[in-house]
C-alpha cells in the first residue's frame, strides 16, 4: 500500500510535490485517468465543446469527457502548492507526468446530451465505462438543476481512435444514482459509487463482476469502508489497494482521500492519506501510478484556478546520511557495501573513508538496509524513511564475528596441565565449545565480545574453578583477554595394581583361583556393548543412559565407582574417562554377562581388544572399561 506516515524533513526538499495541471481552467476539471500517452478526464469547460452545447449548459454546467496528450516539455516552470517550482533543491527536473497539451473532447458517439463522466478504461484499453445523467423520473429534461440527477453506468468500445457502441449497463436504476466506476486489475469487475436502497447512507461503494454475458448483482463493500456519509471516486491500484473519498470519516474538511487494503477477505480500517493529499476543501479522484510514488488528484482547495482542478503529485527523494561503524569501538568502517532494497530493486552504496554514504531515499517509503562486511556479523533491518531521517547520521552498528581469546591451564603448583579439556559456555546463547589445550597448556578460542561467557578446565578427573567472562570485561579492541585456568593439585600417581584383598567393596575382593582364565578375544558376552570409535564423553553418556534406565545397571555401576573410592557413579562426568591401550597378557578381574559376574582373567588378546577407557580412582584401584565389549576390568595384586 502507498505509505501514509508523514516523515520528518531530512533535506530542504518538499516531501510531496503537488502541481496544478496546465489544462485546468476556471471551470471544473476532475477525475484524471491515465490512458495511452495521455490522460482522460472530465470537465465543465464549455469552451472546449466548440459551441455544441445544450441550452441548459449555457453556464458551462454539464460535464463532458476529454483527452489531453502528455507534454514532457510542458513540465518546466510548474508551480507546486507552496509556490515553488516542482524541482528538487539541486535543480532536478519536474515530474514529466505533470505536463499535458491538446485538450479535446473524446471522439465518437460517447458524448450525450447531459452529464458524462468520470470514465474508467479496461486493462486492455478497448472498453470504457462511464456515468451518464438521465432525466428519468426526476424530469431532469425540464429542470436543469442538480437535485434531479439520475446517473447510470454506460459502456463504449474503442474502434480505431473512436469510442462507439455506447450502451447502458444493467447496474443502475431510475430511482438512484450509479457513478464513478473503476475497473479491477483483471478487467472482470467494476467498483462504483451508488445511493441505491440498502446502503449505509448517502453514496456507498459497490462491486459487480462479469458473469458470462451479464453482470453479478452489485455487492456493498461493507460498513468498514462505507459510512452514513458519501463514499465516492473509488480507485484500485495495481497492488489491489483501494483509494476513495469520503465525508463520513474524520478528515481535514469536505471530502478526504482514504485507503484500505484487502486481507483475509475483508477490507482494513480506512486510513486518511493526510496532507498534502487532503485539504480543507474536497479532495477526490486519487490515482496511484505503477511507480508507486506519483499520480493524480482532484481538489477544489484554495489556490486553484477555479472549481475542481486536477493536480499531479510525486513523492520526492532526498539524500540521507548513513554511517557504518563498529558496534563496540564506534570506529567508522570505510569502503563498506550498503544495499538499500525495495520492491523496485536494490541500490548499492559504498561508505567513504569516514564510513559515511548518502543514499537517496524516497519519502513515505520503507526499505531493507543490509550490510555484509567481512569480519562482521551480517546486518539487516527494515527501516522507513522517517526513521532514517530522525538521526543524522543514521547508524548501522556492526558486530565483529569473533575475537581471539587466549589462555593457559596450570595446576595449582604452577606446573603445566598439558592436554587438558577447556570448555567455553556462552551464557547468552546457551552454546558450549570444547577444545584441548596443547602440550604447553595453552589454548585459543573465538568469542563474540558482546556475549557473556564462563570458562572451566578438566584434567584427570579434576575441575578448575569456573571463570566468569562478562561482556563488560572483554576488551573488544584488543581481541579479548588472556585467561588462566587453575586446576587443583593432582593426587600422587596411583599404584598400577589394586590390592583386591583389602578393598572394602565386595565387587573388588571376590576370591579368585590360582590361575586366571585365558581370554583370547572379547565380545562374546558383552556387558555394556561395543564402543570402539567413541570418545570418553560418548561412553560416559552411554553409561549414564544405562544407569538411568536400569536398576541392575545402576547398582552395578555404583558398586564399581564405590570400589574406586567414590560415593557412586554420580561423581563421574564426561571428562572422567581417558582412552588408553592395555598391555597384552595383563591379568585382573573382569565383570561380564547380563548378571554382572566377576571373573579372574588374563587378556591374551591384541589390537582393538586391548583398547579401553580408564577411570582414575580415588583409592588407586583404577578401573578400565574395554571398548570391544564394554566389560569393566581392574588389576589385582593376587
Amino acid at each position: 500500500m502507498f505509505l501514509l506516515a508523514i516523515g520528518s524533513c531530512f533535506a530542504q526538499i518538499e516531501e510531496v510535490s503537488l502541481n496544478n495541471l496546465s489544462i485546468n481552467s476556471n471551470k471544473m476539471e476532475f477525475g484524471a485517468v491515465p490512458h495511452g500517452d495521455g490522460i482522460l478526464f472530465t470537465s465543465t469547460n464549455g469552451e472546449a465543446f466548440d459551441g455544441k452545447i445544450d441550452k441548459c449548459n449555457s453556464d458551462d454546467y454539464f460535464a463532458k469527457m476529454f483527452y489531453a496528450d502528455r507534454d514532457d516539455m510542458g513540465t518546466q516552470g510548474l508551480k507546486s502548492e507552496t509556490g515553488m517550482p516542482d524541482a528538487s533543491a539541486d535543480g532536478a527536473a519536474a515530474d514529466p507526468a505533470c505536463g499535458f497539451k491538446n485538450m479535446r473532447p473524446i471522439s465518437g458517439d460517447i458524448s450525450g446530451k447531459y452529464h458524462d463522466g468520470t470514465p474508467t478504461v479496461s486493462p486492455d484499453g478497448n472498453k470504457m465505462v462511464f456515468a451518464r445523467n438521465y432525466p428519468g423520473k426526476s424530469n431532469f429534461m425540464n429542470a436543469c438543476n442538480d437535485d434531479k440527477l439520475n446517473f447510470r453506468l454506460m459502456s463504449a468500445d474503442k474502434v480505431g481512435e473512436e469510442w462507439v457502441n455506447t450502451q447502458e449497463l444493467p447496474l443502475g436504476g431510475e430511482d438512484f444514482n450509479t457513478a464513478h466506476p473503476v475497473f479491477s486489475a483483471d478487467g472482470q469487475c467494476l467498483l462504483f459509487s451508488s445511493d441505491r436502497p440498502g446502503g449505509s447512507g448517502g453514496m456507498d461503494l459497490y462491486k459487480a463482476c462479469m458473469e458470462g454475458e451479464g453482470w453479478s448483482l452489485p455487492m456493498n463493500l461493507g460498513s468498514t469502508v462505507n459510512t452514513a456519509g458519501n463514499e465516492l471516486f473509488p480507485y484500485l491500484a495495481n497492488t489491489g489497494d483501494l483509494y476513495y473519498s469520503s465525508n463520513g470519516l474524520d478528515g481535514s474538511g469536505g471530502l478526504d482521500v482514504f485507503s484500505s487494503s484487502m486481507a483475509n477477505g475483508a477490507w482494513s480500517t480506512p486510513a486518511n492519506l493526510g496532507a498534502p493529499f487532503n485539504s480543507a476543501g474536497d479532495d477526490l479522484g486519487f490515482v496511484l501510478l505503477p511507480d508507486g510514488e506519483s499520480g493524480y488528484l482532484t481538489s477544489n482547495r484554495a489556490g486553484g484556478k477555479g472549481g475542481d482542478d486536477i493536480y499531479c503529485w510525486k513523492i520526492n527523494k532526498a539524500p540521507v546520511t548513513l554511517a557504518v561503524e563498529d558496534a563496540a569501538t564506534r570506529a567508522r568502517i570505510g569502503n563498506a557495501l550498503v544495499n538499500v532494497k525495495e520492491i523496485a530493486g536494490t541500490e548499492k552504496y559504498t561508505t567513504d573513508a569516514n564510513g559515511v554514504t548518502t543514499p537517496d531515499i524516497t519519502y513515505r517509503r520503507c526499505y531493507e538496509v543490509e550490510v555484509d562486511e567481512p569480519g562482521y556479523e551480517y546486518w539487516s533491518k527494515e527501516v522507513c524513511a522517517d526513521e532514517m531521517a530522525a538521526e543524522n547520521p543514521y547508524i548501522v552498528p556492526l558486530v565483529k564475528k569473533s575475537f581471539p581469546l587466549g589462555g593457559n591451564v596450570i595446576w595449582e603448583d604452577k606446573s603445566i596441565a598439558s592436554d587438558s579439556r577447556v570448555v567455553l559456555y556462552n551464557k547468552i546463547t546457551g552454546d558450549s565449545t570444547v577444545i584441548s589445550a596443547n602440550n604447553d597448556g595453552k589454548f585459543d578460542l573465538d568469542i563474540n565480545c558482546l556475549d557473556d561467557y564462563e570458562l572451566v578446565a578438566y584434567k584427570s578427573g579434576k575441575e578448575s574453578a569456573r571463570v566468569d567472562l562478562p561482556a563488560s570485561s572483554i576488551d573488544c579492541s584488543a581481541g579479548g583477554n588472556a585467561v588462566t585456568l587453575i586446576l587443583p593439585k593432582p593426587p600422587p600417581p596411583p599404584a598400577p595394581v589394586c590390592d583386591c584383598t583389602t578393598n572394602t567393596n565386595p565387587s573388588f575382593n571376590i576370591p579368585v583361583g590360582t590361575a586366571p582364565k585365558s581370554v583370547r578375544r572379547l565380545g562374546a558376552r558383552p556387558q555394556f556393548g561395543k564402543s570402539n570409535g567413541m570418545s570418553g564423553a560418548d561412553f560416559y553418556n552411554k553409561l549414564k543412559d544405562r544407569y538411568n534406565g536400569s536398576t541392575r545397571d545402576a547398582e552395578f555401576l555404583d558398586g564399581v565407582f564405590r570400589g574406586m573410592g567414590y560415593s557412586g557413579f554420580g561423581e563421574a562426568n564426561e571428562f572422567s574417562f581417558t582412552e588408553t591401550l592395555l598391555s597384552p597378557g595383563i591379568t585382573g578381574n573382569m565383570g561380564y554377562t547380563d548378571r554382572h559376574r566377576i571373573k579372574y582373567m588374563q587378556l591374551n588378546t591384541s589390537g582393538a581388544d586391548l583398547e579401553a577407557f580408564r577411570i582414575n580412582a580415588k583409592n588407586g584401584c583404577h578401573v578400565h572399561f574395554m571398548k570391544t565389549c564394554g566389560n569393566f576390568f581392574f588389576f589385582c595384586s593376587q
